[in-house]
């Protein structure tokens, strides 16, 4: 992100950062995956569109059977086929899935919009927000009062911090998080990045007013699989369907409290769209500068 703006600052705009947007918006606006072959995905199978991640997760499932719930679904992955959107979303492609560049699309793409949009502080706001999670009640960035659920738990999953697990234990005991065993107070950063996605939804939600639950969830962040990443080290993504019934539920309870408003139709293919900040004029971002032989 930060590299996107200096780049965009100083006037650069050929970039990396910004060609990958036509490739990701194929694969997760458009649904279309018809250059995405088993190499492109790191597997050396043929035929089938399997994911190398999924079936990772599959291939080192006992290393959670301290956690027998997320050991089972990582035991689903065996099957690791990606399916068309059209079909089946939930097991379709991963923002995780793709290339780095790809990746770090859907991010740009809600900062421009909403900072063009009249919030210039978003993204200093949403990286503060993450940075007060483990205080006492969480963040007072983007709302004020207690701790919100999802800073919970993601300070639990985050070698439960400041004992955050037993104030989730106390105060969502029905949550699937508790009930299902997912977490418990010997949870590590490696054993599950879920929770740190949830709570970064939640938080850049309430800073720009939306439930963008649709939003993340088109761009690919919410598939409901496991997986097994090596990136700077080995970590797990691995969201159970009771994980994404109650994160659906939660936002959508935020929607009917008032505190959020509801994406209107085609707002999601809006803000992929956004133009990059160079093309906006936003603080009359640069000229291209003369780059010397």
């Amino acid at each position: 992100m930060n590299s996107y703006y200096n780049i965009m600052k100083m006037g650069y705009h050929t970039s990396d950062k910004i060609e990958s947007w036509p490739v990701a918006r194929r694969h997760f606006i458009n649904a279309d995956y018809s250059d995405i072959t088993p190499s492109y995905l790191g597997s050396s199978a043929s035929g089938s569109r399997n994911s190398n991640l999924r079936y990772q997760a599959y291939q080192n499932r006992s290393l959670l059977s301290s956690y027998p719930n997320l050991m089972a679904m990582c035991t689903e992955m065996k099957d690791s086929v990606i399916t068309n959107y059209s079909t089946n979303p939930y097991r379709a492609l991963s923002i995780n899935e793709v290339s780095v560049g790809e990746i770090l699309c859907p991010f740009i793409m809600l900062y421009n919009y909403f900072t063009i949009n009249g919030l210039d502080d978003f993204a200093p706001d949403w990286y503060e927000a993450l940075r007060q999670t483990d205080d006492e009640n969480g963040s007072q960035i983007e709302k004020q009062g207690e701790v919100d659920k999802y800073e919970l738990i993601a300070s639990a999953q985050n070698g439960n911090k400041n004992g955050k697990y037993a104030v989730l234990k106390a105060k969502y005991p029905e949550s699937c998080w508790i009930t299902e065993q997912y977490i418990d107070e010997n949870s590590g950063q490696w054993n599950n990045s879920a929770p740190y996605v949830m709570n970064y939804i939640r938080k850049v939600s309430r800073l720009s007013g939306y439930n963008l639950f649709p939003y993340f969830e088109r761009w690919g962040f919410l598939r409901q699989v496991a997986m097994y990443i090596g990136d700077y080290g080995n970590k797990w993504m691995i969201i159970t369907p009771e994980m994404y019934d109650e994160f659906k539920a939660d936002m959508d309870a935020l929607v009917t409290s008032g505190e959020l408003k509801e994406m209107p139709d085609g707002m999601v293919e809006t803000i992929s769209n956004t133009k990059d900040l160079f093309d906006t004029g936003y603080k009359t971002f640069g000229t291209t500068p003369d780059i010397p032989n």
